[in-house]
């Protein structure tokens, strides 16, 4: 597995890359996981379940991804011949990703792309990323979405094949969001609170998450339905902050964060 995204850095592709890598060595395969330095992690690491992991001497520099240098073919190569690789699997369009596609093909191994988000067209960075995507989504075997839109939108960007491109959609373990059962439920209490629904959001304000079709879709009555919007990076889309009607609640501090020890109660007690 290759990306610049995986972990110590926490995210969506860091997780799906560390479950995924775990549930295949459960089924006895062996994966090896290179991604560049992170922490001060620069080397050889192991993780739970005999998960090896390669840190490359490269250093994320903006949105958490290394700079394009096609650097990474030696490195790459001495991994693949060591750990005797026969799938290359590259998630998330990052530099590192989309270089080892172009030397996955070169060295004649098999190779797979992941895509995980949603990218726009008419921006000058979206366009040049949707090339560099395009040269290097030629050298993939297959192509995997984690949705229908995501692979339309994969389709249009890489010019791939659509048949050559399969939806493996996301999954939630509904069992870790179970409320306390001591809490009371908002609902169980008397006077007009006993009517109104509590609905939690929890997304980044930004454009390939879907808060436009938030901010346009949801017509809101702040006497029977009440919506929380818990996420981070709110400062950057205070645009999309105003347009929200005025019964939806931010839950966010300064730096991003969301302030569970103050909203933890009143998010135990949501309805949705």
């Amino acid at each position: 597995m290759v990306s610049d995204y995986f972990h110590p850095s926490v995210g969506g592709v860091e997780t799906h890359m560390y479950n995924l890598a775990e549930n295949l060595v459960g089924l006895g395969h062996k994966v090896v996981v290179l991604t560049c330095c992170r922490g001060g992690r620069c080397g050889v690491r192991y993780l739970r379940g005999g998960v090896k992991v390669y840190h490359l001497p490269r250093v994320p520099v903006v949105g958490g991804t290394t700079l394009p240098n096609l650097g990474a073919l030696r490195p790459f190569r001495a991994v693949a011949i060591r750990e005797r690789v026969e799938i290359v699997h590259c998630h998330q369009t990052s530099s590192l990703s989309l270089e080892c596609l172009l030397h996955a093909k070169t060295l004649g191994l098999r190779c797979v792309f992941t895509c995980h988000s949603l990218q726009g067209f008419a921006e000058v960075p979206s366009i040049w990323l949707n090339k560099c995507l395009k040269v290097a989504c030629a050298s993939a075997d297959a192509c995997v979405c984690v949705s229908h839109v995501s692979k339309e939108n994969l389709v249009l960007r890489a010019s791939v094949r659509p048949d050559d491109v399969f939806v493996i959609p996301n999954a939630v373990h509904t069992s870790v969001f179970n409320a306390r059962r001591r809490l009371k439920r908002i609902r169980q209490t008397s006077g007009e609170f006993a009517r109104l629904k509590r609905v939690c959001i929890v997304s980044r304000l930004v454009y390939r998450r879907g808060i436009d079709l938030l901010c346009q879709n949801f017509q809101i009555d702040p006497l029977s339905m009440q919506i929380w919007v818990a996420s981070k990076w709110v400062n950057h889309r205070e645009e999309e902050r105003k347009s929200l009607a005025s019964p939806v609640r931010v839950l966010a501090d300064q730096a991003g964060a969301v302030r569970r020890d103050r909203d933890q109660a009143g998010l135990l007690q949501l309805d949705l």
